[in-house]
């Protein structure tokens, strides 16, 4: 009997994140930083959206769980996609093999939103501590040490003002809503939270908290909540590797498109969601603060050596320095300072061939002065001698820097000087003596600051990646257009046509998707050759283009066959006019050299959400239609009929 229960105890799991046989159940995860009853409550809104808006084929489970189950259900491959916070994204990466980032939360309060977190300080009113250093020595209630906003965002304000973790009496509650009573109930003297969490109890009314004081208040403006720290990216959105790209395509979707009057947006108190922030920050801080998954056991110390090992460290070391002058008295004297400058001559000469080797350019910089010097490669990369660019100073390279990669430059530079880089980084233009722009990769770092703290020296490199740049660009044409026409090819439709679909149910518009077969068009491949054929396609494609809107897509899947992608229509009718002028584009005369050729054109249309499908039956039922074309005459179109069986032809 005891091994019946234990065998239905190991399988109680499994059952509870099981899959139906009807259909794919997907497990999301959701961080439980309050009650669990509380969390679940409060996003099962979204968990009936997603049921809502996901294909049929796919159903959502939501799950609050504290960072232990998370993580023992993650080792289980028990979910499927988690939205926690981001310092307990850095330990599941570390631990948990995981794609990147699909999306990051934006938060709502009072009708404005954010897509940052940060830390809140508490005290109450009539508590002697105003500043951060009154800290040292409190009792200071937290949720928990892998919190970011509860505990690792107010540590590292502590840090930059030299105050460590052992220089405050810590008391963990597992939990937001216990802190904040922790500390009404005068259990501690301080409290961290994350933001959003008072305005929360001040919304729901949960206990009188008029005599409570935030501490070190940033006042940020347009920044809907009180908060004591620098703000950090909101919970990121990760899916697990085990899914298939189709069920992450669809759940991410989904959660792009839900929007801010969404009742599940309202119910939720969030925003919706926005492309993957950077979470570098966090993982600076992370590091900075020696917190999971960066908390690896320091080297041995030197201070630790000394109080253990004095007495044969003092004598050693004694025996040794004497040992060691009169070695030095008697043998390398009298050549130590030929040597020292032997040394600094071959380290000067390496240094300059790995410079020159390198093929870079170098640059000094001071800051507070704005002098500069360059080496004579960084003036050939402009095309220029040395001598024809001096005096040289900061605003020589201003000058040559293409005006929209100013803001690029300078915000890198402010990250370096933030303290948030250690590195300067960035890849700008700047333009050659013969007058067109080449791509730089500008790379250096602070090497001295002013006793004020503000950087004074810095230097660096400059390298040229005009070449790489091309190549890229040119890979990424191969990748997604059609060689001979320069237009979409079936790659980049798809992606194009399931981005239009998701902004036509955001914005309750229409589109139309176009299928084109040129009529005529296998007789003059035939009779004047391939070349001719080519130059053919040529010239239709540019009168595709001239034809459509700004706002529409055309792109060549094949052979003869165009696809129109015609978007933000208020109705279905306002695209006829758009298909009539392509239609009577490619039936004007093509002159080929020599000789003259004329085609025209069957079309297949659908509309969206009309026919509300996928992208690949939407191309298949325009497919369809344009065969209906063909075979009711040429040279016209056939619109698919709601009904999935006959078409219109008009």
């Amino acid at each position: 009997m005891r091994l019946f229960l234990l065998l239905i105890i190991s399988l109680l799991p499994s059952f509870l994140f099981a899959s139906t046989s009807a259909h794919q159940l997907l497990n999301l995860g959701v961080f439980s930083y309050r009650d669990a009853n509380s969390m679940k409550s409060h996003y099962q809104p979204l968990e009936d959206y997603l049921n809502r808006t996901l294909d049929e084929r796919f159903s959502v489970q939501l799950h609050a769980l504290t960072q232990q189950e998370m993580e023992q259900a993650l080792r289980n491959n028990q979910l499927d996609f988690i939205l926690t916070n981001p310092s307990h994204y850095l330990v599941l990466r570390s631990q948990i093999p995981m794609t990147g980032v699909l999306a990051t939360l934006v938060r709502r309060h009072d009708e404005e939103f954010t897509s940052a977190l940060g830390g809140v300080i508490v005290v109450d009113q009539s508590s002697s501590i105003y500043a951060l250093s009154d800290l040292r020595g409190k009792r200071i209630g937290i949720a928990g040490s892998r919190f970011l906003g509860g505990f690792q965002a107010q540590m590292y304000e502590l840090y930059q003002q030299g105050i460590k973790e052992h220089h405050l009496n810590l008391v963990e509650y597992y939990n937001h809503d216990r802190v904040i009573n922790a500390l009404l109930q005068q259990e501690v003297d301080a409290v961290f939270i994350r933001t959003g969490i008072l305005e929360d109890w001040v919304d729901h009314d949960k206990a009188n908290i008029e005599h409570l004081r935030v501490i070190n208040d940033q006042q940020l403006y347009g920044y809907p909540f009180a908060v004591s720290t620098r703000l950090y990216p909101e919970w990121p959105l990760l899916s697990m590797p085990h899914l298939d790209q189709e069920v992450i395509r669809n759940v991410a979707n989904a959660f792009f498109s839900l929007a801010p009057d969404d009742p599940a947006s309202i119910a939720s108190d969030i925003y919706g969601f926005m492309p993957a922030a950077d979470y570098s920050a966090v993982e600076n801080m992370a590091r900075t603060l020696k917190a999971a998954p960066f908390d690896f056991e320091e080297p041995i110390q030197l201070e630790q050596l000394w109080h253990q090992y004095q007495i044969w460290i003092v004598t050693i070391s004694l025996l040794f320095c004497a040992l060691l002058v009169s070695l030095l008295a008697l043998m390398f004297q009298s050549r130590h300072l030929r040597q020292q400058r032997a040394l600094l001559a071959y380290e000067r000469q390496c240094l300059s061939d790995v410079i020159w080797g390198a093929d870079v350019g170098t640059w000094e910089w001071n800051v507070q002065t704005g002098e500069t010097r360059f080496n004579e490669k960084w003036a050939q990369m402009l095309g220029y001698t040395l001598d024809e660019l001096a005096p040289v100073s900061i605003q020589t390279w201003i000058n040559f820097l293409h005006p929209d990669d100013h803001a690029v430059s300078q915000k890198a530079l402010q990250g370096c000087f933030d303290g948030d880089t250690f590195i300067y980084e960035c890849e700008v233009r700047v333009k050659h003596k013969q007058g067109h722009w080449i791509w730089i990769l500008d790379r250096g770092r602070v090497l001295e600051w002013t006793s004020q703290g503000e950087p004074l020296r810095m230097s660096g490199t400059h390298l040229d990646v005009t070449q790489r740049k091309k190549a890229q660009e040119k890979l990424k044409n191969m990748a997604y257009y059609d060689a001979l026409t320069h237009l979409p090819n079936r790659v980049l439709l798809t992606d194009r046509l399931a981005l239009a679909m998701s902004s036509c149910r955001r914005h309750q518009k229409s589109l139309a998707v176009v299928y084109i077969d040129l009529d005529g068009f296998k007789a003059v491949n035939d009779e004047l050759g391939h070349n001719y054929g080519d130059l053919l396609l040529i010239e239709i494609a540019s009168r595709i283009r001239q034809a459509l809107r700004e706002t529409d897509t055309s792109a060549r899947i094949g052979g003869d066959e165009f696809v129109l992608l015609l978007t933000d229509l208020d109705n279905t009718t306002a695209a006829y006019p758009v298909i009539d002028r392509v239609m009577m584009a490619i039936a004007q005369p093509v002159p080929l050299e020599a000789y003259q050729a004329s085609v025209t054109a069957s079309m297949g249309v659908v509309f969206y959400p009309e026919t509300d499908d996928d992208a690949e039956h939407l191309l298949r039922y325009a497919d369809q239609s344009m065969y209906e074309a063909k075979k009711t005459g040429k040279n016209r179109y056939a619109v698919y009929s709601e009904d999935g069986e006959s078409v219109h032809v008009a």
